[in-house]
Protein backbone atom coordinates (compact mmCIF):
# COMPACT_ATOMS: atom_id res chain seq x y z
CA UNK A 1 0.00 0.00 0.00
CA UNK A 2 0.99 3.50 -0.56
CA UNK A 3 0.09 7.34 0.11
CA UNK A 4 2.65 9.53 -1.05
CA UNK A 5 3.37 12.45 -3.34
CA UNK A 6 5.44 12.45 -5.69
CA UNK A 7 7.68 15.66 -7.80
CA UNK A 8 7.40 15.81 -11.41
CA UNK A 9 9.70 16.62 -13.78
CA UNK A 10 11.84 19.63 -13.25
CA UNK A 11 10.21 20.68 -16.88
CA UNK A 12 6.47 20.27 -15.71
CA UNK A 13 7.08 22.03 -12.10
CA UNK A 14 5.16 25.57 -13.86
CA UNK A 15 2.30 23.33 -14.13
CA UNK A 16 2.33 20.59 -11.50
CA UNK A 17 2.59 20.52 -7.44
CA UNK A 18 2.62 17.46 -7.36
CA UNK A 19 1.15 13.33 -8.74
CA UNK A 20 -0.08 11.72 -5.69
CA UNK A 21 -0.48 7.66 -5.63
CA UNK A 22 -2.98 6.09 -3.33
CA UNK A 23 -2.99 2.52 -3.52
CA UNK A 24 -4.94 1.29 -0.61
CA UNK A 25 -6.35 -1.96 0.57
CA UNK A 26 -9.09 -1.87 3.42
CA UNK A 27 -10.18 -5.87 2.91
CA UNK A 28 -8.32 -6.96 6.18
CA UNK A 29 -10.96 -3.75 7.78
CA UNK A 30 -14.88 -4.48 8.98
CA UNK A 31 -15.69 -0.91 7.80
CA UNK A 32 -13.69 1.19 5.37
CA UNK A 33 -12.86 4.42 7.21
CA UNK A 34 -13.79 7.82 5.17
CA UNK A 35 -12.08 10.80 5.44
CA UNK A 36 -13.14 14.64 5.55
CA UNK A 37 -11.47 16.85 3.45
CA UNK A 38 -10.48 20.22 4.55
CA UNK A 39 -10.33 23.27 1.75
CA UNK A 40 -6.52 23.04 0.42
CA UNK A 41 -5.00 25.74 -2.18
CA UNK A 42 -5.21 23.34 -5.13
CA UNK A 43 -6.88 21.33 -8.33
CA UNK A 44 -6.61 18.32 -9.19
CA UNK A 45 -7.46 15.61 -11.66
CA UNK A 46 -8.24 11.89 -10.03
CA UNK A 47 -7.76 8.87 -12.37
CA UNK A 48 -9.55 5.81 -10.50
CA UNK A 49 -7.44 2.79 -11.79
CA UNK A 50 -9.03 0.64 -9.49
CA UNK A 51 -12.13 0.55 -7.80
CA UNK A 52 -14.31 4.04 -6.73
CA UNK A 53 -15.10 7.39 -4.19
CA UNK A 54 -18.06 8.29 -3.23
CA UNK A 55 -18.32 12.53 -2.38
CA UNK A 56 -20.76 14.44 0.14
CA UNK A 57 -20.89 17.35 0.54
CA UNK A 58 -20.81 19.89 3.24
CA UNK A 59 -24.85 20.92 1.56
CA UNK A 60 -25.51 17.34 2.03
CA UNK A 61 -25.33 16.59 -2.17
CA UNK A 62 -23.96 13.56 -2.87
CA UNK A 63 -22.18 11.50 -6.06
CA UNK A 64 -20.14 8.63 -6.90
CA UNK A 65 -17.18 8.14 -9.45
CA UNK A 66 -15.38 5.10 -10.64
CA UNK A 67 -12.96 6.78 -13.56
CA UNK A 68 -11.59 9.47 -14.13
CA UNK A 69 -13.01 13.10 -11.72
CA UNK A 70 -11.74 16.63 -12.00
CA UNK A 71 -11.67 18.33 -8.48
CA UNK A 72 -11.96 22.27 -8.28
CA UNK A 73 -10.66 24.76 -6.20
CA UNK A 74 -12.28 24.03 -2.84
CA UNK A 75 -13.67 26.38 0.17
CA UNK A 76 -15.29 24.04 2.58
CA UNK A 77 -15.02 20.13 3.69
CA UNK A 78 -16.09 17.44 1.92
CA UNK A 79 -16.24 13.86 3.10
CA UNK A 80 -14.86 10.64 0.79
CA UNK A 81 -15.83 7.48 1.07
CA UNK A 82 -13.97 4.51 -0.65
CA UNK A 83 -14.11 0.98 -2.39
CA UNK A 84 -12.32 -1.72 -0.29
CA UNK A 85 -9.76 -1.77 -2.58
CA UNK A 86 -8.20 1.75 -4.35
CA UNK A 87 -6.00 2.83 -7.08
CA UNK A 88 -5.89 6.69 -7.73
CA UNK A 89 -3.65 8.58 -9.53
CA UNK A 90 -4.06 12.38 -8.92
CA UNK A 91 -2.45 15.40 -10.83
CA UNK A 92 -2.03 18.20 -8.74
CA UNK A 93 -1.79 21.55 -10.75
CA UNK A 94 -0.03 24.64 -9.71
CA UNK A 95 -2.97 27.10 -8.69
CA UNK A 96 -3.22 28.43 -12.63
CA UNK A 97 -1.95 24.88 -14.51
CA UNK A 98 -5.90 23.94 -15.41
CA UNK A 99 -6.90 27.35 -16.88
CA UNK A 100 -3.82 28.01 -18.48
CA UNK A 101 -3.17 24.08 -19.81
CA UNK A 102 -6.47 23.69 -20.70
CA UNK A 103 -8.58 27.26 -20.81
CA UNK A 104 -10.95 26.64 -18.65
CA UNK A 105 -11.22 29.62 -15.97
CA UNK A 106 -10.95 27.96 -12.57
CA UNK A 107 -13.81 29.93 -11.00
CA UNK A 108 -16.35 27.92 -13.40
CA UNK A 109 -14.73 24.80 -11.42
CA UNK A 110 -15.06 25.72 -7.37
CA UNK A 111 -16.30 23.35 -5.27
CA UNK A 112 -17.38 21.05 -7.98
CA UNK A 113 -16.12 17.76 -8.74
CA UNK A 114 -17.15 17.17 -12.65
CA UNK A 115 -16.43 13.90 -14.90
CA UNK A 116 -13.09 14.87 -16.40
CA UNK A 117 -13.10 13.33 -19.63
CA UNK A 118 -16.82 15.32 -20.11
CA UNK A 119 -14.60 18.54 -19.01
CA UNK A 120 -11.28 17.80 -20.50
CA UNK A 121 -12.38 15.86 -23.82
CA UNK A 122 -10.91 12.68 -24.66
CA UNK A 123 -7.33 12.61 -24.04
CA UNK A 124 -8.38 12.15 -20.53
CA UNK A 125 -9.42 8.54 -21.62
CA UNK A 126 -6.08 7.94 -23.56
CA UNK A 127 -4.32 8.95 -20.80
CA UNK A 128 -6.68 6.61 -18.19
CA UNK A 129 -5.37 3.63 -20.87
CA UNK A 130 -2.10 4.64 -20.93
CA UNK A 131 -1.57 4.75 -17.20
CA UNK A 132 -4.04 1.50 -16.29
CA UNK A 133 -1.29 -0.53 -18.92
CA UNK A 134 1.83 0.77 -16.95
CA UNK A 135 4.42 -1.15 -15.47
CA UNK A 136 4.95 0.38 -12.17
CA UNK A 137 4.20 3.49 -10.35
CA UNK A 138 7.67 5.43 -11.69
CA UNK A 139 5.89 4.46 -15.35
CA UNK A 140 2.70 6.30 -14.26
CA UNK A 141 4.53 9.37 -13.25
CA UNK A 142 6.72 9.40 -16.66
CA UNK A 143 3.48 9.13 -18.45
CA UNK A 144 1.74 11.98 -16.34
CA UNK A 145 5.32 13.88 -17.35
CA UNK A 146 4.96 13.23 -20.68
CA UNK A 147 0.90 14.46 -21.01
CA UNK A 148 1.64 17.62 -19.39
CA UNK A 149 4.69 18.44 -21.80
CA UNK A 150 2.78 17.70 -24.60
CA UNK A 151 -0.11 20.16 -23.34
CA UNK A 152 2.29 22.83 -21.90
CA UNK A 153 3.49 23.01 -25.40
CA UNK A 154 -0.10 25.00 -26.61
CA UNK A 155 -0.45 26.63 -23.00
CA UNK A 156 -1.48 30.22 -22.67
CA UNK A 157 1.25 32.52 -21.48
CA UNK A 158 -2.56 34.25 -20.06
CA UNK A 159 -1.90 34.49 -16.08
CA UNK A 160 1.83 33.29 -15.88
CA UNK A 161 2.26 35.85 -13.98
CA UNK A 162 -0.16 35.08 -11.10
CA UNK A 163 1.70 31.83 -10.38
CA UNK A 164 4.99 33.48 -9.45
CA UNK A 165 2.63 35.98 -6.84
CA UNK A 166 0.56 32.51 -5.28
CA UNK A 167 3.78 31.20 -4.97
CA UNK A 168 4.38 33.93 -2.54
CA UNK A 169 1.46 34.17 -0.98
CA UNK A 170 1.84 30.51 0.16
CA UNK A 171 4.62 31.01 2.42
CA UNK A 172 4.37 34.95 3.01
CA UNK A 173 1.84 35.22 5.91
CA UNK A 174 1.25 38.84 5.24
CA UNK A 175 0.90 41.60 2.25
CA UNK A 176 -0.56 43.92 0.65
CA UNK A 177 -2.94 43.22 -2.26
CA UNK A 178 -1.57 46.24 -3.76
CA UNK A 179 1.93 45.76 -3.49
CA UNK A 180 1.56 41.59 -4.84
CA UNK A 181 -0.46 43.61 -7.90
CA UNK A 182 2.21 45.64 -8.44
CA UNK A 183 4.42 42.91 -8.39
CA UNK A 184 2.56 41.20 -11.36
CA UNK A 185 2.34 44.23 -12.99
CA UNK A 186 -1.29 44.82 -12.90
CA UNK A 187 -3.52 47.29 -11.27
CA UNK A 188 -5.61 45.64 -8.28
CA UNK A 189 -8.81 45.67 -10.04
CA UNK A 190 -7.00 44.03 -13.26
CA UNK A 191 -4.83 41.82 -10.62
CA UNK A 192 -8.26 40.36 -8.37
CA UNK A 193 -9.75 39.53 -11.66
CA UNK A 194 -6.86 37.73 -13.27
CA UNK A 195 -6.21 35.53 -9.69
CA UNK A 196 -10.20 34.64 -9.59
CA UNK A 197 -9.80 33.34 -13.64
CA UNK A 198 -6.32 31.89 -12.72
CA UNK A 199 -7.09 29.99 -9.49
CA UNK A 200 -10.87 29.51 -8.70
CA UNK A 201 -11.25 32.22 -5.60
CA UNK A 202 -10.02 35.74 -4.26
CA UNK A 203 -6.75 36.72 -3.42
CA UNK A 204 -7.40 36.70 0.53
CA UNK A 205 -9.43 34.04 0.64
CA UNK A 206 -6.48 31.83 -1.44
CA UNK A 207 -3.73 33.36 1.43
CA UNK A 208 -6.44 32.35 4.33
CA UNK A 209 -6.30 28.79 3.08
CA UNK A 210 -2.79 28.57 2.31
CA UNK A 211 -2.34 29.52 5.62
CA UNK A 212 -4.85 27.02 6.87
CA UNK A 213 -3.11 24.30 4.74
CA UNK A 214 -0.06 24.87 6.17
CA UNK A 215 -1.27 24.41 9.72
CA UNK A 216 -3.45 21.41 9.04
CA UNK A 217 -0.23 19.73 7.88
CA UNK A 218 2.13 20.69 10.33
CA UNK A 219 -0.48 19.46 13.05
CA UNK A 220 -0.80 15.93 11.71
CA UNK A 221 3.00 15.87 10.95
CA UNK A 222 3.75 17.19 14.65
CA UNK A 223 0.93 15.97 16.93
CA UNK A 224 2.53 16.32 20.42
CA UNK A 225 3.01 20.21 19.84
CA UNK A 226 0.32 22.33 21.21
CA UNK A 227 -1.86 24.46 18.57
CA UNK A 228 -0.69 27.97 20.41
CA UNK A 229 3.07 27.33 18.61
CA UNK A 230 1.43 25.71 15.52
CA UNK A 231 -0.52 29.13 15.48
CA UNK A 232 2.04 31.19 15.52
CA UNK A 233 5.07 29.42 13.58
CA UNK A 234 2.11 29.22 11.13
CA UNK A 235 1.27 32.98 10.31
CA UNK A 236 -1.67 33.71 12.65
CA UNK A 237 -1.83 36.20 15.26
CA UNK A 238 -3.01 33.78 18.32
CA UNK A 239 -4.94 30.38 19.07
CA UNK A 240 -8.30 32.16 18.68
CA UNK A 241 -7.65 33.23 14.88
CA UNK A 242 -6.68 30.26 14.17
CA UNK A 243 -10.07 28.63 15.58
CA UNK A 244 -12.25 31.21 13.26
CA UNK A 245 -10.28 29.88 10.40
CA UNK A 246 -10.96 26.44 11.10
CA UNK A 247 -15.29 26.65 12.22
CA UNK A 248 -15.71 28.74 8.83
CA UNK A 249 -13.86 26.46 6.35
CA UNK A 250 -14.35 22.93 8.64
CA UNK A 251 -17.38 23.68 11.17
CA UNK A 252 -15.13 22.41 14.16
CA UNK A 253 -12.47 24.16 16.19
CA UNK A 254 -9.04 22.43 15.76
CA UNK A 255 -9.15 20.04 18.16
CA UNK A 256 -12.32 18.42 17.03
CA UNK A 257 -11.84 18.58 13.67
CA UNK A 258 -8.62 16.45 14.24
CA UNK A 259 -9.95 13.86 16.39
CA UNK A 260 -11.66 12.91 12.50
CA UNK A 261 -7.36 12.71 11.40
CA UNK A 262 -7.82 9.67 14.44
CA UNK A 263 -9.63 7.39 11.95
CA UNK A 264 -8.65 8.83 8.96
CA UNK A 265 -7.61 5.66 5.72
CA UNK A 266 -3.84 7.34 6.27
CA UNK A 267 -3.86 7.04 10.14
CA UNK A 268 -5.82 3.59 10.50
CA UNK A 269 -3.45 2.05 7.44
CA UNK A 270 -0.16 3.61 9.16
CA UNK A 271 0.76 5.65 6.17
CA UNK A 272 -0.04 9.11 8.01
CA UNK A 273 3.44 10.21 9.27
CA UNK A 274 5.51 9.84 5.97
CA UNK A 275 2.24 11.48 4.01
CA UNK A 276 2.47 14.49 5.98
CA UNK A 277 6.05 14.85 6.62
CA UNK A 278 6.34 15.05 2.56
CA UNK A 279 3.93 17.75 3.01
CA UNK A 280 5.65 19.89 5.72
CA UNK A 281 9.00 19.71 4.56
CA UNK A 282 8.88 22.82 2.68
CA UNK A 283 8.73 25.44 5.81
CA UNK A 284 11.96 26.18 6.93
CA UNK A 285 10.14 27.32 10.35
CA UNK A 286 9.41 23.86 11.42
CA UNK A 287 12.45 23.09 12.32
CA UNK A 288 11.81 25.24 15.35
CA UNK A 289 9.18 22.22 16.11
CA UNK A 290 11.50 19.53 16.47
CA UNK A 291 13.45 20.62 19.28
Amino acid sequence: MILRDFLPAETNRTWVQCYRIAALDFSGLTKIPSKTYPPKPENCLHFLLEGGFHILQANGQNSSYSQAVLVGQQTHTFERSTTKRILNFQIVFQSSGIYRLFGIPAHTLTNLHLDAEAALGPDVRLLTQQLLEAKNYQHMIQIADAFVIKLAKKASDHCKVIDKVVDFMKYETTYKLGKVAQQASLSTKQFKRNFFRATGINPTLYSRISRFNKVFNVKNRFPEVDWLTIALTCGYFDYQHLVRDYKEFTGLSPVLFHKLECDSPECVLGLSNDLYKSRSGDYASLNLLQH
